[in-house]
């Protein structure tokens, strides 16, 4: 990605610096949405709309993209899935905490689209470090990989990684090369070209069959195996991006997996070396990386940190403002 061209974000860091206020679903909330999200019955005409009429053009449609409505409940049914694995961390302080970093960073950030059903951020009940997130918006981690931080910023790096997934669109690149996905859209195809003129709903229950399953297989594929390399790779780098333009340190990402080297598990094959993961962050962080304001956005969020981690509100902590960066694009 071309990192020359930079613009003036005078309000990000001293937003993030100023306080984590903004509001975010509960983790109750979250739940039900997902709980809600198991594609099938009554939810057949909801995923296959596509502001598109006829079984054939909705068939076709989805064939080649998934619309903002589709890309939603897929993705729901995925954070369903992820939640029926691991559970809820049962700690609000932690998802609170979450919630409002990744609120921020959504808020604050131009690099991510919108997203039909909004942003929700989730920490799993688990002490294996990962991160896992679905299309649509759906993002968590775990409280192995939360605890594991050293910051903030660290947190943040995090967040934005699996942010970096939902806005690439890794999770429809997975989707659409899976062999089940393509033998299910070619019989899709054939039952509504067989219904030609027939109304969307005529297919329904083959769009929902094949989505069900679809987020199922996705599911199963985040947790033992996750998007592949290329993926893994390119969240790396778009995620230090994201941090970049909100007024997180941008080398973050790579301290992170620099602090992990020999502590995380490799469990995922598909996953590259963090010894390559940190090396090809490298320009990025030291273009983009470290303080830009004198140290005043860091400390606060230090003290926000310290405040988590000694059991206090976020909101209690007051902080300074702060300068943004320019915003690399």
């Amino acid at each position: 990605m071309h990192l020359a061209t930079l613009r003036n974000l005078p309000t990000s860091a001293a937003l993030l610096a100023a306080g984590l206020l903004l509001p975010a679903c509960s983790a109750a909330d979250l739940a039900g949405n997902a709980a809600g999200g198991l594609v099938g019955g009554g939810r057949a005409g909801e995923v296959a709309r596509a502001a598109v009429s006829g079984a054939l053009d909705t068939a076709t449609q989805i064939s080649k993209a998934f619309s903002p409505e589709q890309e939603y409940y897929l993705g729901r049914a995925v954070a369903a899935q992820v939640i029926a694995r691991h559970g809820l961390d049962p700690s609000e302080a932690r998802q609170d905490y979450v919630r409002k970093v990744g609120a921020a960073i959504v808020a604050l950030s131009d690099r991510l689209p919108a997203t039909y059903g909004g942003f929700h951020f989730a920490v799993l009940d688990t002490d294996v470090e990962n991160g896992l997130s679905g299309p649509g918006g759906f993002v968590f981690v775990t409280r192995g990989a939360l605890l594991r931080c050293r910051s903030e910023d660290e947190l943040a790096g995090i967040l934005a990684h699996e942010l970096a997934h939902v806005s690439l669109k890794h999770g429809e690149g997975v989707v659409r090369e899976s062999p089940g996905w393509q033998s299910g859209i070619g019989t899709l195809l054939k039952v509504a070209g067989a219904a030609a003129g027939a109304n969307e709903q005529s297919i329904a229950p083959n769009l929902a069959g094949l989505l069900a399953e679809t987020a199922q297989g996705l599911a199963k594929q985040l947790a033992e195996s996750g998007y592949g390399k290329q993926a893994e790779l390119a969240a790396d780098r778009e995620g230090s991006l994201i941090l970049y333009s909100v007024g997180y340190d941008a080398g973050s990402v790579r301290d992170y997996l620099r602090a992990a080297e020999g502590r995380m598990e490799r469990s995922w094959e598909t996953h590259p070396e963090p010894a390559v993961r940190i090396a090809a962050l490298e320009d990025v962080a030291g273009t983009y990386g470290g303080g830009f304001d004198g140290g005043v956005g860091r400390a606060a969020r230090t003290a926000r940190w310290e405040a988590f981690l000694a059991g206090r509100a976020v909101g209690e902590v007051d902080a300074p403002g702060a300068v943004a960066p320019a915003s690399p694009r």
